[in-house]
Order: structure tokens, then C-alpha cells, then sequence
């Protein structure tokens, strides 16, 4: 069985949401130089979703940075739930 391909569509019941494709909200480390002074809101790409951006997000909250990706409206789902956003 292909992992990958298993794993990208593995929905939450209760959401339908494509597990890794979650909003995420990272706080900054204990300790962290910045300390949470700063944030910064990431927006994926049209299809797309949080998932490419965490890699980022999680790095930077290590630094300091409070990090928030969100999903948006249709996204992260099935292409019928993706089908009536403009």
C-alpha cells in the first residue's frame, strides 16, 4: 500500500478536513529571543491548504514568531466542496 497516497486522504470524521491540510496556530518557544512581539498569518495558494506552509510556521515560532495558517472556505477538502468558491 502506498503511504502517501493513504495518508493524503485520510479525512477527520468530524470535519472532512484532508489530514496535514488543518489551520495551525504555533506559539513561540519558552525563551524565545522575540518572545511573541511578533506574528505572522500565513495564506496558502488556491487548491492548496496549510500543509505546505507548516514547515515554515513551526521554524519560525521556534525563533519567537506566534505563526497562524488558516484554511480557506472549500479548501483542504473534496473538489466538490472547492467548487463554488470565486
Amino acid at each position: 500500500m502506498n503511504w502517501a497516497r493513504e495518508n493524503a486522504t485520510t479525512r477527520d470524521p468530524a470535519t472532512g478536513i484532508l489530514h496535514g491540510a488543518e489551520p495551525f496556530d504555533f506559539f513561540p518557544a519558552a525563551g524565545a529571543e522575540k518572545s511573541g512581539r511578533h506574528a505572522i498569518l500565513f495564506l496558502h495558494g488556491w487548491t492548496s491548504s496549510p500543509r505546505e506552509l507548516r514547515f515554515v510556521a513551526e521554524k519560525l515560532a521556534k525563533i519567537g514568531f506566534r505563526c497562524r495558517g488558516i484554511l480557506l472556505p472549500g479548501h483542504g477538502r473534496s473538489l466538490e466542496d472547492l467548487e463554488p468558491t470565486r
